[in-house]
């Protein structure tokens, strides 16, 4: 016999959440939104899914990428981190698919009138993000992520908005210096795995 799912009641599958009294969201969807008290006690006992977006600005002639993109994050609750340059992603909600959540922070990122060109025959590069520091993986002090990291063409006017305070196109020699979460570590393997593809 299966064992009975015990729900809380703030959050429930397929309903609004309904926030806590004084706590509010930014996020104009709320399906999959865990209230505060609880979500920190899930992230000091499981890791969180996450998936990122690292934007290729296309060629004008279509046959490639010239940029990449990245967004400017005030990381608020990143102790000492202040604003730095970060991918464009975060966590995947419960019964979303990687693809779907991965489509909704670009949404809710960087505007309405861009387009993601999804690759379904594209493998991620797996990044993980440790609650401290450790040689070749990125760090996030607030929890620990298992985060599928995709380079996809977008198309289109990026606006920032939400978490992102700006959005640049950078070429790949002229990265910026400083980067949230150590997210330069998968961009810069994202970059050789580019750069190898061009040259074959």
């Amino acid at each position: 016999m299966e064992a009975p799912r015990v729900v809380p009641q703030s959050f429930k599958p397929g309903t609004s959440f309904r926030p806590l009294d004084g706590w509010t969201l930014s996020s104009p969807d709320r399906r999959g939104w865990i209230a505060e008290p609880e979500w920190a006690r899930v992230r000091t006992l499981l890791p969180i899914a996450c998936v990122d977006i690292l934007p290729l600005k296309p060629a004008p002639d279509g046959s490639g990428w010239t940029h990449v993109g990245l967004i400017l994050r005030d990381l608020w609750d990143v102790p000492g981190d202040g604003k730095k340059w970060c991918l464009v992603g975060g966590r995947i909600r419960v019964d979303e698919t990687v693809r779907d959540a991965a489509l909704r922070h670009v949404r809710e990122t960087l505007g309405e009138d861009v387009r993601l060109r999804w690759d379904p025959a594209m493998r991620p590069l797996l990044a993980e993000y440790l609650r401290a520091p450790r040689r070749g993986f990125g760090l996030d002090p607030r929890n620990h992520c298992v985060t599928p990291t995709y380079a996809l063409r977008l198309e289109g006017t990026p606006v920032p908005r939400g978490e992102a305070a700006d959005f640049r196109w950078f070429l790949p020699h002229r990265l910026p210096s400083k980067f949230g979460f150590r997210a330069d570590l998968v961009i810069r393997k994202w970059l050789r795995l580019l750069a190898t593809d061009e040259e074959g």
